[in-house]
């Protein structure tokens, strides 16, 4: 009779130290390690906003919050209920590097800290179309996620914000429309076209925005209300890499119109209203993204060799030659020109900024390389800012930077075809 005692003891033994480890506070639990689970911060300006999972715990009491400010130990910050998966931290300062955990409290004692998470508030955030996964809203340090849609937007080609009426809009290729909505993904609405979108620019004098289509070729200006045609007497059949950019020192819209080989033509239509005539104001080697001057007017061009510089009076000026250029951002507080771009040959990458002289200021060298895009912060002198870089022929990540160059987050995730736009 031994025997058979011996193996219930054994099969009892066994079950309760199941049910012990099922006990998510257990620190021997393989699943939880004896912390809250699911643990999030993320920054929105200047307020951090915390989650985690529930948790099903007898005793449970209250959840602590945990945070360190600027590289210190971590220290108590509240308290919240029982109930509760959610803590939001406001008043934070921008550029600061904040670093937080939460913590259960039983009736018996104190869980572990779950996992850290750490943010870097700022004054902007990001937003990303991705032709291929939807439109994305990323905040200011670039490792988190404030918002996603990838089920409404089938393919999402250009996106900007609206300022003014703090809006978003986003032009969709296959979906021959523009889609408008708030910066929290609500009250969205659209606007059909008669062709594909292939570029948008804000007009911060009203709350409506120019578009830029082909097949057939056009641009309309469009509102919440509807559209209207500008023109469609376009000189050339744009390509679906043409893009266009709107000038508001003299008020006029410049379009870049790459042909597939060889040279390609930047044009002017000034004004951009219906009538309107577009003049041909250069011929560069196949010129990509198009970017107007906020500071005196005029455009810098990304061509396959260099960056082109095209003022008001139409005189053109070409930097690094040498560089076959991918994109272009303006800085629209002082009118500096960042640039990614590689050598004829392919091998050698450079990230840099042209601010009022021959030479440029290189940022990003050989360390960084396949890159697609980039997007400046706002400010004086030298500023953060963004880049894409292709993993592989579908996936990209995007990289953010601090003024000093330094890498601050990233995200992946993405596919291809990426455009930004900053809130």
């Amino acid at each position: 009779m031994r025997y058979p005692l011996l193996m219930l003891t054994c099969l009892l033994a066994i079950a309760c130290s199941d049910r012990e480890r099922a006990n998510p506070l257990d620190p021997h639990n393989p699943a939880t390690n004896g912390a809250p689970t699911g643990f999030q911060a993320a920054a929105n300006r200047d307020i951090a906003t915390l989650t985690w999972d529930s948790m099903d715990v007898k005793g449970l009491e209250e959840y602590r919050i945990y945070r360190s400010v600027g590289g210190d130990s971590l220290r108590f910050r509240a308290s919240v209920p029982d109930e509760s998966t959610s803590f939001q931290d406001l008043n934070l300062m921008y550029d600061t590097t904040y670093t937080y955990a939460v913590q259960a409290i039983t009736e018996w004692g104190e869980s572990r800290l779950s996992p850290t998470d750490t943010l870097i508030p700022g004054p902007y955030n990001f937003w990303v179309a991705d032709f291929n996964s939807g439109v994305w809203r990323i905040s200011y340090d670039g490792s988190h996620v404030l918002g996603r849609d990838y089920e409404y937007f089938n393919s999402p080609k250009a996106i900007i914000y609206q300022s003014g009426e703090n809006r978003i809009w986003v032009a969709d290729y296959y979906d021959q429309a523009v889609y408008f909505m708030g910066v929290n993904f609500t009250g969205t609405g659209q606007t059909g076209l008669t062709g594909r979108p292939i570029d948008i620019a804000a007009d911060p004098s009203s709350d409506g925005v120019f578009i830029l289509q082909i097949t057939p070729d056009a641009i309309y200006y469009a509102t919440p209300a509807g559209t209207t045609l500008i023109t469609n007497k376009i000189p050339v059949v744009l390509d679906p890499d043409a893009s266009f950019t709107l000038d508001l020192q003299s008020s006029s819209l410049w379009l870049s119109t790459p042909t597939g080989f060889g040279d390609g033509v930047v044009y002017c239509l000034r004004p951009p209203v219906p009538g309107g005539s577009w003049e041909p104001a250069a011929s560069v080697p196949y010129p990509r993204k198009v970017a107007a001057d906020p500071v005196v007017g005029g455009c810098w061009v990304a061509t396959d060799s260099g960056v082109v510089r095209i003022d008001a009076a139409r005189q053109v000026a070409t930097y690094l030659p040498q560089l076959k250029i991918m994109d272009i951002s303006l800085n629209p507080t002082n009118g500096d020109c960042y640039y990614i771009g590689r050598s004829h040959q392919g091998w050698q990458w450079q990230t840099g900024r042209l601010f009022g002289q021959p030479e440029p200021h290189i940022i990003l060298e050989a360390d960084y390389s396949n890159l697609t895009g980039i997007e400046v912060l706002p400010g004086e002198g030298q500023t953060g800012f963004w880049i894409s870089q292709a993993q592989s022929v579908y996936s990209q990540r995007i990289l953010r930077f601090d003024r000093d160059g330094d890498l601050i987050g990233w995200l992946g995730e993405f596919y291809n075809l990426l455009d930004f736009a900053l809130e």
